[in-house]
């Protein structure tokens, strides 16, 4: 990234101790950049960042105690989004992020990139959606997940910013996700059940999610686009995601994983796929690690193999 630690000295992460925000951490620790991680967990985070000079860890609202540094080579990635989606702790979250931004704006910041989600696109579609389908948030993260790009549209209209919709993201560690259900069940039972029905995911494993972010700081600032798509190339039913992983461990490992599938005509539609041609046409993206890599990380770190 030398072309972006030329132009880039300082980069704020905000909802730094989460899954993704964690693994930006991790692949800018070490570089030349200044680095100051926002988080309330500050100290699951310091113990994290021990021994990377170049990360500085605080407190969530270190930005508006005006204790960061910033100017107008200083990049805000905003990772903060409330997982709890239920009343006064949701409203809460989208508050901060307000707060956030305007305080990174009055402050001079040079740019903005907010992570929203795929999940603002219709669920329901049987397309890949690209940056200019329709907006048809169905449940209240999305809705929430669009609320702070609009707040991000309208804080940051005059420098640059970008919206990132990101896809579901799997990788080790993030459980709540079927893959990594799936692959704790083989591991412990050696067997696993899946319902054959009309739903199909497009997963991204975060190392790529975190290169696709990353690859827009090598862009300049001016040339940014509004918004990007951020996923992978493909969608899966979960008997597919049910054979991948039955394949990785007799490939891989020489386990035995039995499946069972049920027919399930109840289920509602479900389509996450995502036409990530723009970014990959302004910043070069790829999608390198495939559904099958994916699984063998997440089953290394589960045990039992």
């Amino acid at each position: 990234m030398e072309q972006n630690e030329e132009k880039i000295m300082r980069i704020i992460i905000s909802g730094s101790s989460g899954f993704l925000g964690k693994h930006i951490l991790e692949r800018l620790a070490g570089s030349d950049m200044e680095i100051y991680a926002l988080t309330s967990q500050i100290g699951t985070l310091a113990g994290f960042c021990e021994g990377f000079s170049n990360i500085k860890v605080s407190g969530k609202d270190a930005l508006h105690n005006r204790e960061i540094p910033v100017s107008a080579d200083t990049v805000l990635i905003n990772c903060a989004f409330p997982r709890n989606t239920r009343g006064e702790n949701f409203a809460v979250g989208l508050d901060y992020i307000s707060e956030l931004l305007q305080d990174a704006v009055n402050q001079g910041i040079g740019a903005v990139i907010n992570i929203s989600s795929q999940s603002v696109y219709d669920p329901q579609r049987d397309y890949a959606a690209d940056e200019e389908s329709p907006v048809i948030p169905s449940s209240l993260y999305a809705v929430g997940k669009y609320a702070s790009e609009m707040v991000t549209r309208a804080v940051c209209r005059d420098r640059s910013y970008t919206n990132i919709r990101l896809a579901s993201l799997i990788g080790p560690g993030f459980d709540q996700r079927v893959v990594n259900k799936l692959v704790k069940f083989a591991i412990s039972s050696g067997r696993i059940s899946v319902k054959d029905n009309a739903q199909r995911f497009g997963f991204l494993d975060v190392e790529d999610a975190v290169s696709g972010i990353l690859s827009i700081l090598d862009l300049p600032a001016e040339n940014w686009s509004n918004v990007y798509n951020l996923g992978g190339n493909q969608t899966y039913s979960l008997v597919e995601i049910a054979r991948s992983i039955v394949s990785v461990f007799s490939d891989t490992y020489q386990k035995k994983v039995e499946v069972e599938i049920q027919k399930d005509d109840s289920a509602a539609k479900l389509n996450t796929a995502l036409d990530c041609s723009r970014l990959q046409k302004e910043a070069g993206y790829r999608q390198n690690i495939t559904l099958e890599e994916s699984i063998r990380r997440i089953a290394g770190v589960c045990g039992g193999i």
